[in-house]
């Protein structure tokens, strides 16, 4: 039987990233689309789990040591904690890039190559830790699962990867993402979090990347002429780049229109952006953008920048502007909370559109690759 090693990062770690929810979904869809196939999945600093609601032919193995261990055994180097299992399996997915040596079939997710496109915004140690890390993989053969076109157009032009080694696979959106009807949990939402009757709403990290100073200014400007007393709340975890948000609002006088109810639980996420005037997302640069597809399957409408992988996720039914236009921000701002004929025109192709990303055809997609990678046929997988 084909046994196939999936390494992550942390299981246990409980507010979940972007990147945590690939993990999640592709251990939930994997051993669902391919009975046939033991998984073995591999998280750094954690104990073995059990799994909730897995089929038996996955497991996982936690392992005591971090993955910045990881990174200095394989750079100095010294023995490799993952050698054994590597040694027992057929293929490797890493889930994200590390420096592994093997001579087993290997595939690599890329989400973003941000430290090389912007090494002012990364600290030089993440910069060169990222940048030996997929020279390592290329050295190994590696091939690349990427999860835009556009990152793996840059991975590409910033590594000289053979294009027939990437593979561009889009995530996907759950179905949890839609217009939820249920007045009471709106109202539970309301007081959890502490948001206002009209809001605009930014989900994601605090990153200098997220470019939120151009939120910022971009409400400031809408609230001259604004007489709905539509505000603005900024959702995520705070450890990245919160203190200097929290100083650039008080600076541009904004403490009383700007809510930052940190973290938004998954289940509650629906609700939040449902109950939103317009999603705002001005990132620099984006590997995917996943809050706006979760936007648009909610029937929310869409204001985004002009920038990395959005364009092509957004699929033209999203608002975009350059990343530091403001005023152009602003503008789209007045328009979708003002001009209802023109918003509820936009919500219904857009939310067509984000149906279209599924996390069961990111899968199977993947499997795909693992079937070309091994050169055999994985009975079992559907689009």
């Amino acid at each position: 039987m084909t046994h196939i090693l999936l390494i992550a990062d942390r299981m246990t770690r409980s507010h979940r990233t972007g990147i945590d929810l690939y993990y999640d979904k592709m251990i939930y869809w994997l051993p669902r689309l391919a009975p046939e196939i033991n998984f073995t999945v591999v998280s750094f600093g954690d104990p073995d789990l059990q799994l909730p609601d897995a089929p038996p032919n996955i497991r996982h193995k936690g392992l005591s040591t971090s993955r910045r261990s990881l990174y200095l055994r394989a750079f100095l180097p010294l023995p490799n904690p993952l050698a054994k299992l590597i040694d027992s399996v057929d293929l490797v997915h890493a889930m994200m890039p590390l420096p592994i040596q093997t001579d087993k079939p290997l595939l690599t997710t890329i989400y973003d190559v941000t430290p090389m496109l912007m090494p002012e915004m990364y600290p030089w140690h993440s910069r060169l830790i990222f940048q030996r890390s997929v020279q390592c993989l290329k050295a190994q053969g590696s091939h690349f699962t990427t999860i835009s076109q556009q990152t793996a157009d840059d991975l590409n032009k910033l590594f000289s990867i053979d294009k027939n080694a990437i593979y561009a696979i889009h995530l996907g959106v759950d179905d949890d993402f839609y217009t939820p009807s249920d007045t009471a949990r709106k109202q539970q939402m309301q007081e959890k979090y502490k948001l206002p009757e009209r809001y605009f709403f930014y989900s994601g990290s605090m990153h200098k990347r997220k470019n939120l100073p151009t939120a910022l200014e971009a409400y400031t400007i809408f609230k001259r002429s604004d007489t709905t007393n539509t505000r603005l709340v900024i959702a995520g975890r705070m450890e990245l780049g919160g203190d200097a948000l929290v100083m650039e609002i008080k600076k541009r006088g904004l403490t009383d229109d700007v809510i930052l109810p940190g973290y938004v639980d998954a289940n509650d996420l629906p609700m939040v952006i449902s109950g939103s005037v317009a999603l705002l997302y001005p990132s620099l640069y984006e590997g995917f953008g996943l809050p706006v597809l979760e936007a648009m399957r909610c029937g929310t409408p869409v204001i985004a920048a002009h920038s990395g992988s959005i364009p092509e996720i957004a699929g033209g039914y999203a608002l975009l502007c350059e990343p530091i236009d403001a005023s152009c921000f602003a503008q789209m701002m007045t328009q979708v909370s003002t001009d209802s004929v023109y918003r509820s025109g936009i919500i219904e192709p857009a939310r067509a559109w984000a149906s279209q990303f599924t996390w069961r055809s990111t899968a199977a997609q993947t499997l795909k690759r693992y079937e070309n990678l091994m050169q055999v046929q994985i009975y079992g997988t559907r689009s």
